[in-house]
C-alpha cells in the first residue's frame, strides 16, 4: 500500500480488499491529516467513515473476495476533507431509499443486540455530503466531512 501524495493536499492509496488493511490505512490517513490542521472531531469522523465504508466494501461488494482493489483518495480542502472510495464490487448506492431507513430498534440488553445495521447511518451522520456514481463497472462513493 505505497501512498502517493500530491503536494500537501491529496493522499491516494490503492488497497487490497482485505480486512487486515484497515489499521494500516487508518494510520496512513491520520498521518496525512495531522500536518494539515484537521481538527480532532473531523479526524474522528473521517476515521469512522473510513472504517465503516471499507468494512462494507470488503464484506459485501464481492462474490469472490480475492484479487480486488479499493482505490481511496483523501483531499484536504479549506472547509472540508473529501474522501473518495472506488471499487469494482456490486452496485450499491448508499443514498437509495431502501438504504436510508432508521437505525435498528434498540436492544434490551447488549447480548440481545444484533451485530451490524448501523454503519451506513453513522457514515451519513458524519458526512456533510454523500455522493455516489456508478460508471464502467465501478462504484465511486464520495464523502465530505467538515474540516473542523
Amino acid at each position: 500500500m505505497p501512498p502517493t501524495a500530491e503536494p500537501g493536499t491529496r493522499l491516494a492509496l490503492s488497497l487490497p480488499a482485505r480486512i487486515d488493511i484497515l489499521e494500516p490505512c487508518r494510520r496512513a490517513v491520520r498521518d496525512f491529516l495531522a500536518p494539515h490542521g484537521v481538527g480532532p472531531q473531523a479526524t474522528y469522523k473521517i476515521e469512522l467513515v473510513l472504517e465503516e465504508t471499507l468494512v462494507n466494501i470488503i464484506s459485501y461488494a464481492y462474490a469472490e473476495p480475492r484479487g480486488h482493489t479499493i482505490d481511496l483518495s483523501v483531499e484536504v480542502e479549506p472547509a472540508q476533507v473529501v474522501i473518495v472510495f472506488e471499487d469494482d464490487g456490486v452496485e450499491f448506492d448508499p443514498r437509495a431509499p431502501q438504504h436510508s431507513g432508521a437505525a435498528p430498534a434498540a436492544a434490551v440488553t447488549i447480548d440481545s443486540a444484533p451485530i451490524g445495521g448501523r454503519g451506513l447511518l453513522l457514515v451519513r451522520k458524519a458526512a456533510r455530503l454523500l455522493d455516489y456514481r456508478r460508471a464502467a463497472g465501478r462504484n465511486r462513493l464520495t464523502v465530505s466531512v467538515a474540516r473542523n
